[in-house]
Formats: C-alpha cells, sequence, structure tokens
C-alpha cells in the first residue's frame, strides 16, 4: 500500500471510531434516561400500589364496620323475638300501668312501724287498716277473710272508665292502693295490687298475675297450701263470685300467662263454685233454677251433677243451658237494659259442677248524668248536622 492510501484508511479508521464512539454515548444516555423514566414509574407504581392498599384497607374496614352492625341488628331482633323474663312486680300493663310491689306497707302494717314509709304510703296504710278493721274478726278464717275483702271491693269500688273530670288525680293513681282507697276507682293493675296488699297484711300468701298479650292482671292467693285464682277487676259492681277463687283449668276459660313461673292452681278445696254448689240430680229441674235467678236478679248459682250421671244427662243439661243462653239473649229488650248469661263446667273429684252467672245491666244507668241543657243541645247539634244524613255504599 503507498503511502497516500495509508493515510486514507487511517483517516476512515478514526473516522469509524469516532462514529462508534458517539454511538456508544448517545446508547448511554438513552439508558439512563430509561433508567430514570423506568425508576420514576417505579416510585409511581409503589404509590399507586401503596394507595391500593389503602383503599383495600378502607373497603375491609368498612365490610367489618358492616358486618358488625348486621351482626348487632340481628342480635336486637333475635333479643325482641324471645320473651322477656317473666317477673311479678315491674310489669307494665296496657303500655301504661305498672304492677308495683306494697309490701313496705304490709311490713309496717304487721310490725306497727310506719315511721320508715312516705306520706303517701301512710295514707294508704291507714286507709287499708280501716277497711280490715271494719269487715275482719278473729274468728274468721283465711278463706272468709278472703272472701270479706272480695265483697267489699267488688261492692264499694268502680272501675276506672278513663274520664275522671271531677277527680281528675285519680288517673294518676287508678294503678296502686292509694288511688283505688282514697278515690274508688281503679284499672284491674289498682285492684290486683290493692287486692294483695289486703292479703299480704292478713298474712295471705298472694301474687298479681298478669296475662301472655301484657293488658289484665289479677291475683293467686294461696290457702291451705292450694292457689287460687281471683279477679276482682272482673267481678266488681256484679258480687256474683263468679272470678273468685278459680282452678287453673277456670281461668283459662279467659285468660292465659305464664303457668311455668306462676304457681300451679287445681285444687277445688275452696273453689268458690265447688264450695257453694247445690246438688241436682234431675238436670230437667235446672232450667226453673235459671228462670229463678232472672226473675230474683241472682247473680250466680252453681249446681253439682254426680258424676255417675252419663253422658246423656250431660248433653242434655248442655242442650237446655244453651236454649237458655239464647233465649235470654234475644228477648232481652232495650227497655230493661241488657243481660248476659254463660255458663262452665267443673270437675270435682267425685262430681262435675256447672256455674251458671247472670250479669245484667241497666241501659239507663250507663247515660252520662248531663244536665238537661246540655243534652238539648246535643241534640240539637245532632240533628243540625246530622239531620239529613243517609248511608250510601
Amino acid at each position: 500500500m503507498n503511502k497516500k492510501a495509508a493515510i486514507i484508511v487511517s483517516a476512515v479508521s478514526l473516522v469509524l471510531a469516532a462514529a462508534m464512539g458517539v454511538s456508544a454515548f448517545l446508547s448511554f444516555q438513552n439508558y439512563k434516561a430509561l433508567s430514570a423514566q423506568m425508576e420514576g414509574a417505579s416510585t409511581q407504581m409503589t404509590g399507586v400500589m401503596s394507595q391500593i392498599d389503602g383503599m383495600r384497607e378502607e373497603v375491609r374496614t368498612r365490610v367489618d364496620l358492616v358486618q358488625a352492625n348486621v351482626d348487632s341488628l340481628r342480635e336486637n331482633l333475635e333479643k325482641k323475638d324471645e320473651p322477656e323474663e317473666t317477673r311479678e312486680d315491674d310489669v307494665t300493663i296496657a303500655s301504661e300501668y305498672v304492677i308495683r310491689a306494697t309490701t313496705q306497707i304490709s311490713d309496717a302494717y304487721k310490725s306497727g312501724d310506719s315511721a320508715s314509709l312516705s306520706d303517701k304510703d301512710k295514707e294508704t296504710l291507714d286507709m287499708a287498716s280501716a277497711v280490715l278493721k271494719q269487715i275482719i274478726t278473729d274468728k274468721m278464717s283465711d278463706y272468709d277473710k278472703e272472701l270479706a275483702v272480695y265483697d267489699w271491693m267488688t261492692a264499694n269500688l268502680e272501675n276506672d272508665p278513663g274520664l275522671l273530670p271531677v277527680v281528675p288525680t285519680t288517673q294518676e293513681d287508678c294503678d296502686n292502693p292509694y288511688g283505688v282507697l282514697k278515690y274508688h276507682n281503679a284499672v284491674c293493675v289498682g285492684y290486683a295490687t290493692t287486692f294483695r296488699l289486703f292479703m299480704q297484711m292478713l298474712d295471705i300468701p298472694c301474687m298479681v298475675v298478669h296475662n301472655t298479650d301484657l293488658f289484665h292482671s289479677w291475683d293467686l292467693v294461696q290457702l291451705n297450701g292450694h292457689w287460687y285464682h281471683t279477679d276482682i277487676y272482673s267481678d266488681v259492681g256484679k258480687t256474683n263470685h263468679s272470678h273468685f277463687n278459680r282452678t287453673d283449668v277456670m281461668q283459662q276459660m279467659d285468660q292465659t300467662w305464664d303457668t311455668a313461673f306462676f304457681p300451679k292452681s287445681d285444687s277445688t278445696e275452696d273453689c268458690y263454685a265447688a264450695k257453694n254448689a247445690v246438688e241436682e240430680k234431675d238436670v230437667y229441674k235446672i232450667p226453673a233454677e235459671v228462670r229463678r235467678m232472672l226473675d230474683e236478679k241472682i247473680n250466680y248459682l252453681a249446681f253439682r251433677i254426680p258424676r255417675e250421671a252419663d253422658d246423656h244427662s250431660a248433653l242434655v243439661l248442655e242442650t237446655l243451658l244453651n236454649r237458655i243462653q239464647d233465649t235470654v239473649a234475644y228477648n232481652t229488650g232495650s227497655d230493661c237494659g241488657t243481660v248476659d248469661m254463660s255458663w262452665q263446667w267443673l270437675q270435682l273429684d267425685k262430681n262435675y259442677v256447672v256455674s251458671i252467672v247472670v250479669n245484667s245491666c241497666n241501659t239507663e244507668d250507663d247515660q252520662p248524668d248531663l244536665p238537661e241543657e246540655d243534652l238539648n243541645r246535643i241534640e240539637h247539634v245532632m240533628e243540625e248536622i246530622f239531620g239529613d244524613y243517609m248511608f250510601c255504599e
């Protein structure tokens, strides 16, 4: 190779080397830029993943919270569906009237020390003591004492209709002995707690029972080791003893209650119907006695039917009583009020007893005692507003 050619080759080699160097430098710069971009993307990805993790944790927290709320709601619903534990006192009847204990009053009566009582309880004690002094004697049996209290309460007290404009404070105390004894008006809770107070003052075991629907209450009384249902409220103003010392079977004709909590009543030893039943072997004679009840306004009679009486006699008596019941209901005129007759069987050890109750109501006694001026105005208003009213379907 000549010198000129060698110089050319060298020059070309230098150019190529320079070009390769530039190319390598540019590639390194691109790599650095790409690496920087990748690091930035990685940082951003890390941030995004961190945000996702945060969102995931927030969602998990909210799900756990919702689940906790659902569990709590389910637990509350299950508790709501479960019946509350039965107790005797501190039970609200008809969403308004509370059964409250009064043992502080009966204890003060038996001990003779009323210093710890409130003024209201002292007044209640004085009123109750005055009643017992009037109706109870030392020679009475527990049954006689209970009957005396029942007779006094049904004869002297009235059911509170919830309208007492003359004595507005009665409504506040119609569910406790204070209001019952002071104003002689009460709801069922008032009668039950007042009767229990009397029994406890007389050392006769007594409990207040409430039905399963929490709209009525009455008493369970223990005599000679046996329990009996007595419902003063249902007999007030009637004095027919139809709800005095009943068995579970008799009371279940009208009410249901927690029989697992309250004592069992299955004895007829001091059941009023059993103690006062008149023996009658001829069932065809009973209709005449029922007619006498109606004519003489007798509220209650019970007849003892020998157990050897066959099913045919029982069927005859049931048919007769049903016919009498229908006849009385159909022929009672509005002028003489209303008459309601009811009856039920009671099975004893050696006999059957049929108890018959007649309740009469004079419609005139139910009318409000308003001045004639008010009655005339009522008639005028009715005539003016409803005189031309006609019901059309």
